[in-house]
């Protein structure tokens, strides 16, 4: 039988860290949070969202995933 895991304190049931974290691997923290978006950190504690991006870099990333999303539809 499989260990239900435990709802995460921020999320709850459906939470993505804790999603990922049950395949094996620990990739995101599950109680550690961005300061700035209040998303889980990943492993190495870093955010990956681009809330810590210069608004250049946000600008930039913003550009270059519109047109990932566009290419993929």
């Amino acid at each position: 039988m499989k260990k239900k895991e435990k709802p995460c304190p921020k999320c709850g049931e459906h939470c993505y860290a804790v999603l990922l974290n049950s395949r094996g691997k620990k990739v995101m923290r599950e109680d550690e949070f961005c300061p700035k978006c209040n998303a889980h950190l990943s492993a190495s504690g870093i955010c990956l969202n681009a809330c810590h991006l210069s608004a250049e870099s946000q600008e930039k990333f913003n550009r270059l995933f519109a047109a990932v999303t566009k290419s993929n539809v």
